[in-house]
């Protein structure tokens, strides 16, 4: 959810935020990842390139689907290092 919130785009989105994926409170929001990700691959968002990549990535990440959440700190530096390299 951070990448969403960081990136300001989607939570601005009618679309997404009215989507059966967002559970809205008083007190905030809550995204059923995998309802997003069932809409995202499905096309209900069409967006460019980029914003399209922001939320295939932070679906990703709220799904755990590469599994960050039981990775050890060993795992998780090599992870933040392949992340730096590919993102220079």
């Amino acid at each position: 959810m951070g990448l969403l919130v960081e990136h300001e785009h989607w939570l601005h989105r009618r679309d997404f935020i009215d989507s059966d994926a967002i559970y809205r409170y008083p007190d905030g929001a809550y995204v059923n990842f995998t309802r997003a990700r069932e809409l995202f691959d499905g096309g209900a968002f069409p967006a460019s390139s980029s914003e399209r990549a922001v939320l295939d990535l932070a679906i990703a990440l709220g799904e755990d689907r590469y599994r960050i959440a039981g990775l050890g700190g060993a795992h998780r530096d090599m992870l933040r290092t392949a992340l730096a390299t590919a993102l220079d």
